[in-house]
């Protein structure tokens, strides 16, 4: 998968309407890419804060679609979700997460 390109189409899935279970079936299978590239090939997680970064993405995607909620106005949502994909694109080096958080 190109996570990079997958980035870009989560960034566009943000302001895209309508905000409902078809957005979020098409945000957990770009996702789930980004879980397969943070799996050993024993199922095991690699890193942990990669999977911090991806669920954060899931969570907010989830309460915009209507999934979960937990108070945030859409607009709040909103920025959430721009501030977690910048975090999940930090730590994307030549198209595979990386191990370590950015600045270490």
């Amino acid at each position: 998968m190109n996570l990079k390109k997958a980035l870009d189409q989560l960034r566009r899935l943000v302001d895209e309407e309508p905000n409902d279970l078809n957005k979020y079936a098409k945000v957990h299978a770009l996702l789930s890419g980004f879980d397969s590239e943070n799996t050993d090939v024993n199922g095991a997680m690699i890193n942990v804060y990669s999977d911090e970064k991806i669920d954060d993405v899931r969570i907010y995607f989830c309460i915009l679609c209507g999934i979960g909620e937990d108070g945030f106005t859409k607009e709040k949502v909103r920025e959430n979700l721009h501030s977690s994909i910048g975090k999940l694109g930090m730590i994307i080096s030549d198209n595979e997460l990386t191990l370590q958080p950015p600045g270490l």
